[in-house]
């Protein structure tokens, strides 16, 4: 009983952070007021069901075609294999309820674009530090689900 509380207070300390920690981190440009997402709010960005930001901005999601890092946010975010997410967004653009999303070729044009357009938000690696013309937008996890395993 004893080591079962010690093992749960550690894995309450590991992750009592309200950021989501992965091979990638989550920018956006100034104009998005939010400095914390919620990973569900995250996933209905990018699977085109949250268009707005609370200001009634324009959500513009963006990725980069760099397959590790792609592949990363759409496996910890969305939930899916990157064929899946692919397929997704063909049935989303062939039944027209969405246009298509914006895949840059590289980081460095993912940052151009999100820096200078208004509402949009992708993501990078987590070791790039070009970050200073973009928002750092954190992402909350809720962890009170995990709780239950511990506690018997």
């Amino acid at each position: 009983m004893g080591n079962r509380i010690v093992f749960f207070v550690l894995f309450i300390i590991i992750i009592s952070g309200s950021c989501f920690a992965a091979e990638f981190k989550i920018i956006a440009n100034r104009s998005v007021l939010a400095d914390c997402v919620k990973g569900s709010d995250l996933k209905k960005i990018f699977l085109g069901k949250k268009t707005f930001w609370g200001n009634d901005e324009k959500i513009i999601p963006v990725l980069v075609d760099k397959k590790d890092i792609h592949n990363a946010f759409v496996r910890k975010i969305i939930k899916k294999i990157p064929y899946q997410f692919s397929i997704y967004w063909k049935r989303m653009i062939f039944t027209g309820r969405s246009k298509t999303l914006k895949i840059l070729k590289d980081e460095q044009a993912d940052l151009n674009y999100i820096t200078v357009t208004k509402g949009a938000i992708g993501c990078i690696s987590k070791n790039n530090k070009n970050t200073k013309n973009v928002k750092i937008i954190h992402v909350h996890v809720p962890y009170f689900k995990y709780i239950k395993l511990f506690m018997g």
